[in-house]
């Protein structure tokens, strides 16, 4: 992929990374926080790579979120994202009681 072809996909699918692609969903509360993944996803995506760019390096991704579904109204969302362009996989959201986003 070319300098221009690469920015015209990054701009193609940047729409997808913003609250519009989502419109009955959580709303985040923090910044993302990035690492590597761990626990189940760990081993369940060891050998995915990016769907879009064929990165490697897919990060586990968490987010405090409000959502008005979830008891309290409050939770953490987690997904996997790629550093190299703009795909990120659909939100997971819980409910934490007693967390740091209560």
């Amino acid at each position: 992929m070319n300098k221009d072809e690469k920015e015209e996909f990054i701009e193609s699918y940047a729409p997808m990374r913003t609250k519009e692609g989502l419109p009955d969903g959580p709303t985040p509360t923090s910044i993302p926080r990035a690492k590597p993944k761990s626990g189940l996803l760990a081993g369940v995506v060891s050998e995915i790579e990016c769907p879009v760019c064929g990165c490697e390096d897919i990060f586990e991704v968490e987010q405090d979120v409000e959502d008005s579904r979830l008891v309290g109204g409050k939770g953490i969302g987690v997904f996997l994202g790629c550093p190299a362009c703009p795909w990120a996989s659909s939100m997971l959201t819980v409910a934490i009681a007693g967390s740091s986003v209560d």
